[in-house]
């Protein structure tokens, strides 16, 4: 039986939950480079904890990553190897999109490199639209919004990521601080 645990990072309560998706990115680094990840997380506007026969199996989170415009969010996803071909992140990723608490006017983006398969598999099986080279806008039917949104704001995806390398490290000493996690 898998389960999909809403987490508010902002709240004492739910600091076990945020240790354990802090867990779930330590049996990942092995797999994968997460830049900043776990700050990524600390910074995060929706975060969930995936569940596989409770056990701890991955983690969805969403954030805004810009100074300049508040309506795009990134979505971040990763599943334990050992839970993975059994439709955990499709299934989940699903429910996310749909949870109310989400404002509908954002725009949830996913960066996707080119040579992982697997999750642009992901991608198609959402019916997400690439939008730029490693980007994939989750709602298609904002495809047209999306792309006017870009224009007249006159920003890229990629400017969007630079920006928030840029101001990580300062939110960070913030965000360690308020959270009192160590790590």
């Amino acid at each position: 039986m898998a389960s999909l645990i809403k987490v508010d990072v902002y709240k004492d309560s739910d600091l076990p939950l945020v240790n354990r998706i802090l867990n779930v990115m330590d049996k990942l680094k092995h797999q994968f480079c997460f830049y900043g990840s776990k700050n990524r997380l600390l910074l995060s506007n929706y975060a969930y904890l995936i569940t596989v026969d409770g056990q701890d199996a991955g983690f969805i989170y969403l954030l805004n990553e810009s100074n300049k415009t508040n309506d795009i969010l990134f979505l971040d996803i990763a599943i334990l190897k050992e839970y993975r071909s059994r439709n955990v992140a499709y299934t989940y990723l699903k429910e996310v999109l749909l949870d109310e608490s989400i404002p509908s006017d954002k725009f949830i983006v996913a960066e996707v490199e080119s040579c992982n398969k697997a999750s642009i598999r992901l991608m198609n099986k959402l019916d997400a639209i690439k939008v730029d080279d490693e980007y994939y806008l989750l709602q298609r039917k904002k495809y047209n919004e999306f792309k006017s949104f870009v224009k007249f704001n006159d920003i890229t995806l990629d400017d969007i990521h630079d920006d928030f390398k840029k101001s990580i490290d300062i939110c960070r000493d913030k965000t360690f601080q308020k959270k009192k996690i160590m790590f």
